[in-house]
């Protein structure tokens, strides 16, 4: 077995064990949906998104009294500094978006058919929705207009204390890192640690 291969398995055997222990102590489980673009490209996306201003953030279904804007103004505010090595700022406002065709929409309590598609289509709230009981499930997608360029898929116990409870930002941090990682792949392709 080449040395790239068993790095590969290495990893890929880390990645699980600790993705079990994570879901084990929290319940949260967090991964990738479809794959559009790689890991640089999507980072790439984002930098050119928020230009000198900020990325726009939608919520469609909140399951917060607050409602969707509140939870989307939150959720921008708490998706600040997630993502390694991601300095991009986030908004509710599309007025505050330097390209707000380009967005992260969250959509809580989709169905598994839900598609990316389906989320960044022009009304993301006409979207399928399922019940997953004292399950919080989020589809989070980075869009281009109606096309999306990422997609993440986080399932975790319902904060008990809504918008304001240290699990949502946890929630929100897990999105941001599954939408926009930084792969040993992707490195070794660009022959360089890639920091945007």
């Amino acid at each position: 077995m080449s040395h790239r291969r068993s790095a590969v398995i290495s990893r890929l055997a880390f990645a699980s064990l600790a993705m079990g222990a994570l879901a084990a102590c929290s319940g949260l489980v967090a991964h990738r949906g479809t794959s559009f673009h790689d890991t640089v490209a999507r980072r790439d996306f984002l930098t050119g998104a928020a230009g000198h201003s900020a990325v726009l953030v939608q919520t469609a279904n909140s399951p917060f009294q607050e409602g969707d804007r509140e939870t989307a103004a939150v959720t921008a505010r708490l998706s600040e500094g997630k993502g390694f090595g991601i300095n991009v700022k986030y908004t509710d406002d599309p007025t505050e978006a330097a390209q707000p065709h380009f967005r992260i929409v969250y959509v809580f309590d989709t169905t598994f058919t839900t598609t990316a598609y389906d989320v960044c289509s022009t009304d993301p709230k006409r979207v399928k929705l399922g019940s997953n009981g004292d399950k919080l499930s989020v589809q989070a997608v980075f869009c281009a207009r109606e096309e999306p360029i990422a997609e993440a898929r986080v399932s975790a116990p319902t904060p008990s204390g809504g918008l304001a409870d240290p699990a949502y930002e946890t929630i929100v941090a897990a999105a941001i890192e599954e939408l926009f990682p930084i792969d040993q792949f992707d490195r070794d392709k660009e022959g360089v640690f890639r920091v945007n």
